[in-house]
């Protein structure tokens, strides 16, 4: 493989992956090596096309539209909502859509029925059967899914659960946004130590060892064949993942603990609540490590199509570092408190 801007040829095999005891490590995409079998350059001499991909990143609830909005558009520059802020620096890149229209969620009630046919538009079955239809999700990883390893992968910060909602539609749907049939969701992964060890096939007694530590010597030897573009983007992919993997291995121990607890119980650690079922009791790390192991599946081309539920619908999470001291509350609970209680809840507010 040649490289276009300096013609040196890299003797380079079609590697996919850095081999150590017990662990594969998917390579990120780089220009001197061709990644899965695909030729990094096309007869014409311009590079081949870096793969489209998608990701699916659910809160549930809605956003209040007076913080989350966009403006702008065709030559008139961009901006954003006090929400949407943080993305200033890439706001050229983004495309901000509204109006959506779901007819299939109009007239069912609010949460279950609006939720389980996000990303398919069918209409959802109420009662003890589940019925809806196949999310875009995996429509797209059933055509495009067999060019990955991984044909999806699919990402969650809060248990499902079981039961019915008040509109009579099943709880799965508030669970699951990603669905392999009508009837069938896609399991969820939500702790993020096993997530990491399924996109970099870590095993057993081999966690114990830095998966760095493992393709060191492979890592060494690649790094001094490749493009020096392409060996910057190898250091900061192997420094990303030694980050990943750290506060992976904090998590890890923290679900030890949580099934070592379980076995003097009658539930398993996962129907416990946080942090008694090993999953951060900080909501923001969680998610922000999810979200870490969602790009990099991404960069190691693991897969090309992800979905990430950050919580569910009808979430029974809270957020206390935004003075929110209660999960969830149904309009009528709201209702009934005084506006002392009111206060107490929500401090931030002035007005109600």
């Amino acid at each position: 493989m040649s490289n276009p801007t300096s013609g040196t040829r890299y003797q380079i095999s079609r590697r996919r992956f850095l081999h150590g005891a017990g662990v594969m490590m998917a390579l990120p995409w780089l220009e001197s090596i061709p990644v899965w079998g695909a030729e990094t350059m096309k007869p014409d001499g311009m590079p081949a096309a870096v793969p489209k991909r998608l990701a699916v990143l659910f809160m549930a609830n809605g956003v209040n539209p007076n913080q989350w909005w966009a403006k702008g558009g065709g030559t008139e520059p961009m901006e954003l909502g006090p929400s949407l802020a943080p993305l200033e620096k890439v706001k050229g890149q983004l495309n901000y859509i509204s109006g959506l229209y779901n007819k299939a969620a109009t007239g069912v009630g609010i949460h279950p029925g609006m939720t389980g046919n996000l990303l398919s538009g069918a209409p959802l079955t109420k009662g003890a059967e589940l019925h809806g239809g196949v999310s875009m999700d995996q429509v797209l990883a059933s055509r495009i899914g067999d060019q990955t390893v991984q044909p999806s992968l699919v990402l969650g910060c809060e248990q499902p659960v079981t039961g019915y909602h008040e509109t009579n539609f099943s709880m799965a749907y508030s669970s699951h946004i990603s669905w392999e049939n009508a009837t069938s969701p896609v399991p969820m992964e939500v702790y993020p130590s096993l997530a990491f060890d399924s996109l970099l096939e870590n095993r057993g007694s081999m966690r114990n060892q830095s998966v760095l530590d493992r393709v060191m010597d492979q890592a060494a030897s690649l790094s001094r064949q490749v493009s020096s573009t392409d060996k910057a983007k190898l250091d900061e992919y192997l420094t990303s993942v030694r980050e990943v993997e750290k506060r992976a291995q904090n998590m890890r121990a923290a679900k030890e603990k949580a099934d070592e607890k379980a076995k003097g119980r009658s539930e398993p650690a996962f129907a416990m609540a946080r942090p008694d079922n090993g999953l951060p009791e900080d909501i923001r790390e969680h998610m922000r490590l999810m979200c870490d192991i969602l790009a990099l599946a991404f960069q190691t081309d693991k897969t090309r199509i992800a979905t990430l539920l950050l919580c569910r619908d009808i979430s029974g999470l809270f957020y206390p570092f935004l003075n929110v001291k209660l999960a969830h509350l149904k309009v009528g609970q709201w209702r009934n408190l005084t506006e002392a209680e009111l206060k107490g809840l929500l401090p931030g507010r002035t007005q109600w």
